[in-house]
């Protein structure tokens, strides 16, 4: 007989639990008499492998063995998401488990992909392809699993990789998103602060008008000039932070994906190459910088959360997860030195919940919906909201903000709960991440257009600390922390800061 929690969790239909944390939990549960354990070692090239280890029911009915190949792909999703790899190699006591194992993954991920979670597994399957030059890989091979087990990279030096000290000086700084690209002229100062000047904000793609890389490189360098003309020779580097995945400073251009959707394949180098050139362009002879804007965002976090003095958590409390919600989620993680360990990072495709609905939908839904500007609609759309307000979907947010505030009380109970789901979804994402390395703290970088300010932002935290403490997820050390209003600069400081690192001693 299998332990009480997993025989709740693999009852069929509706009685599935949807949180992926309940999965954890029922797995890991299963007696060693009634299980077998699995190793899944994901080969990361010249990077040191990664392991995960669960244990599968040992002679599962029909009913135990679907739902654990939906939680071994959900696994190996989040790991792919996280960490990046080339192949997955399965381990097991027998040859019989590793064959299926390969076989629900194959099915999941590579056959059927467009089953598996709510968002398009392209752009996952196609940053593979551009970081290793292959297909994602799955074997059953032991000598392949066993190989990976015994590689042991040599530890790095002492300090390599550990991020500059804040260095002060003048940056031209670029940030494009998904829906807005901002520019502006960074200082930062001796005293660790910022100022940031000139800001201007433009359409990334204009409504109605086809996505164009090549029109939006040239409406950027004409907002550039201005800001170049005033501060001329003073301006030391250039930093650039996208939406893009960036990888030593290149980035990595996926056909049909963000912003490179329009590009045809063969125009997929160019199209990476562009933020670098556009810089030059900006300002030639200046060091350049071109980062991930969620790593820029999380290097803001890092060195400015709050503006306190102490913003920089300690080493041995664990890692600082930065999180914006934009038209898509902005996440990164960074660890107690701010150091970004190598990774894919791509966290809007993490899965965090089964979906327990009909046949014909995907079976996980992804963080990225969720933690986006939709979240709060899709939200109260979830908790039958929007029909008991009669509200459409884009006036969600400010109508629910308002009401946190309003004098009517169940009104505001409800509005409460809309902004609590916010939390319990970044409770999902921390239960998630928090799994083989500790988090010591959450920086949501505050915006206006997701009203989330001090009272809102009251109402997530209770979310998220319900959550956490009614699923068992061991966040209770955890803190999470507003930065409010800071989303429209924090990916310019952040490239600021790296584009600087660059430039060399000041005054040199």
């Amino acid at each position: 007989m299998l332990h009480p929690t997993a025989t709740r969790l693999f009852r069929a239909g509706s009685a599935v639990s949807p949180s992926l944390a309940a999965w954890h939990r029922a797995f890991a549960d299963l007696p060693p008499g009634d299980s077998v354990p699995v190793e899944l070692w994901f080969d990361r090239a010249e990077l040191a492998p990664v392991c995960e280890r669960l244990r599968l029911p040992l002679r599962p009915a029909a009913a135990e063995r679907r739902l654990a190949g939906r939680y071994v792909a959900a696994l190996v999703n989040n790991i792919l998401c996280v960490h990046g790899a080339r192949a997955v190699a399965v381990l097991a006591p027998g040859r019989e488990t590793a064959r299926e194992v390969r076989g629900a993954l194959e099915h999941h991920l590579l056959l059927h992909p467009e089953r598996f979670s709510a968002m398009p597994l392209d752009a996952l399957h196609g940053l593979i392809r551009r970081v290793y030059g292959t297909d994602l890989a799955v074997s059953d091979d032991p000598g392949a699993a066993m190989a990976l087990r015994e590689r042991r990279p040599a530890p790095p030096p002492d300090g390599v990789g550990a991020p500059p000290p804040p260095r002060p000086g003048l940056a031209l700084a670029v940030n494009i998103g998904q829906h807005l690209t901002r520019l502006a002229l960074v200082r930062l100062g001796d005293d660790g602060g910022f100022d940031v000047r000139g800001l201007e904000r433009l359409e990334t793609w204009p409504e109605g008008r086809r996505p164009c890389l090549k029109a939006l490189a040239g409406r950027v360098l004409a907002r550039l000039g201005g800001l170049t003309a005033a501060a001329g020779r003073d301006i030391e580097a250039v930093g650039v932070s996208i939406a893009a995945t960036v990888r030593d400073g290149v980035v990595l251009a996926v056909p049909r994906c963000g912003l490179f959707a329009a590009c045809p394949a063969e125009r997929l180098a160019g199209a990476a190459a562009w933020p670098t050139r556009l810089a030059r362009q900006a300002l030639p002879g200046r060091p350049v910088a071109v980062v991930n804007d969620g790593l820029a965002q999380a290097l803001f976090a890092y060195r400015h959360g709050n503006g306190r003095d102490d913003a920089a958590p300690a080493p041995e409390r664990g890692d600082l997860l930065s999180v914006r919600l934009g038209a898509c989620p902005s996440v990164h993680r960074l660890d107690g030195q701010g150091r970004a360990r190598p990774g894919f990072h791509e966290y809007g495709w993490l899965v965090t919940r089964h979906n327990p609905g009909p046949a014909l939908e995907a079976l996980f839904a992804t963080l990225h919906p969720a933690l986006s500007h939709f979240g709060l609609a899709l939200a109260a759309r979830e908790l039958g909201l929007l029909r008991k307000y009669r509200l459409p979907h884009e006036a969600a947010i400010s109508f629910f903000h308002e009401a946190l505030g309003g004098a009517d009380a169940a009104l505001r109970r409800d509005a409460a709960r809309a902004f609590g789901v916010l939390g319990a979804h970044l409770a999902m994402l921390a239960g998630e991440l928090s799994r083989h390395r500790p988090l010591a703290v959450i920086r949501v970088l505050g915006s206006r257009t997701n009203r989330l300010d001090e009272r809102s932002f009251a109402a997530v935290a209770s979310g998220f600390a319900g959550f956490a403490e009614a699923q068992g997820l061991g966040l209770a050390g955890v803190s999470l922390e507003l930065l409010e209003d800071s989303s429209a600069v924090a990916g310019l400081v952040g490239a600021a800061h790296l584009a600087l690192a660059q430039a060399g001693p000041a005054g040199g």
